[in-house]
């Protein structure tokens, strides 16, 4: 048997350990109880103003108090708005609301821009409590219909 054989068979059988022990990680990992749950999204969000479904609310519990940042994201992952930018929340129900729409902001003369509707389509939003070190996107998404 030649060195490079016995070299492949060695490697070969590290990552069929390795895999071996990656499974009862993951297994692990899956029975950890959540520290978001009871999440509800109020869906449809149309940012036209007409006064009717102009902002979506996501509603959940946070099992303990962290620092949280909440963002909605597109398909893509890239954050559209941030609903909470590393708030100190304590453990409970939390409520945030999004009009459908980018940041805001204040020009140089103090007139006040609601920022440009997103465009049509289907976002998520990405809850990350940075004291626990994790990060959590429910299956629900709000859909954004002008």
């Amino acid at each position: 048997m030649t060195r490079a054989t016995q070299i492949s068979r060695v490697v070969f059988g590290l990552l069929v350990l390795a895999t071996f022990f990656a499974f009862f990680v993951a297994q692990r990992l899956k029975n950890t109880d959540p520290l978001v749950y009871s999440v509800s999204i109020k869906r449809y969000i149309s940012p036209n103003a007409d006064g009717f479904d102009d902002k979506g609310r996501v509603r959940f519990r946070t099992k303990e108090d962290d620092v949280v940042t909440v963002e909605v994201v597109d398909r893509t992952g890239r954050a559209v708005r941030a609903l909470a930018d590393d708030e100190r929340l304590s453990a409970g129900p939390q409520t945030f609301y999004w009009n459908g729409r980018y940041r805001g902001f204040v020009d140089s003369d103090g007139n006040k821009n609601r920022g440009a509707a997103v465009a049509d389509g289907a976002y998520r939003v990405r809850i990350t409590l940075r004291n626990s070190g994790r990060t959590f996107v429910p299956d629900q998404f709000f859909v954004v219909d002008s």
